[in-house]
């Protein structure tokens, strides 16, 4: 399964169908929270000193922005790299996360490629 910001999910493929977010966020709602902990936010650099609650409440404004989808082929890819070249044939962006074989992978900062491996973007 892959996690985009749905600002960059307006793509249509056959690889992948979307999956409802009421639905997919509870498949992965720990392993995204505890990545969520973990980004750093010069915009609200006092983010990580609010009650649970609080953040939380940013938490779930942060699930509501992520389009999931689940990969829809016989053949499951093997690692990340190949998800990503997966992805790279229908979208200019990498996912923001993947899930594969039971573990999240947070790709949102890696640099967008071609078919060649060149970097054609990256992500500020």
């Amino acid at each position: 399964m892959v996690a985009y910001d749905r600002s960059e999910a307006d793509f249509f493929t056959e690889s992948f169908i979307e999956i409802e977010e009421e639905i997919a966020w509870k498949f992965c709602k720990d392993d995204l929270w505890k990545a969520y902990l973990e980004i750093e936010d010069e915009e609200d650099p006092e983010f990580h000193e609010l009650p649970e609650f609080e953040q939380k409440e940013y938490f779930r404004d942060f699930l509501t922005s992520l389009a999931f989808f689940r990969f829809e082929d016989n053949k499951i890819p093997k690692d990340v790299h190949e998800v990503l070249k997966i992805t790279n044939e229908f979208s200019f962006w990498n996912p923001m996360y993947i899930w594969l074989n039971g573990k999240l992978h947070d790709t949102y900062g890696l640099p967008a490629t071609d078919q060649d491996g060149n970097i054609v973007g990256v992500r500020f």
